[in-house]
């Protein structure tokens, strides 16, 4: 499930926390971010495994956030 994802990195001012508006995953986990953008990962907790898809995910974040702008 795709949602609008935040194409800036704003922050509020006084806690230098994300504005709620951009927080629309329930954690920041690896498997919880390639799972919102459809990345599938074979080898779970393996590091070469992660790299590849953490390097599919930064592929998709370029073409999908990075050029609405």
């Amino acid at each position: 499930m795709h949602h609008t994802h935040p194409t800036t990195n704003q922050s509020n001012e006084q806690t230098g926390q994300p504005l709620d508006e951009y927080k629309f995953l329930d954690n920041h986990k690896l498997k919880t971010v390639l799972n919102d953008y459809d990345v599938e990962i074979f080898h779970p907790h393996n590091a070469l495994s992660n790299a590849e898809a953490t390097f599919e995910l930064t592929s998709e974040l370029k073409e999908t956030v990075f050029l609405e702008n």
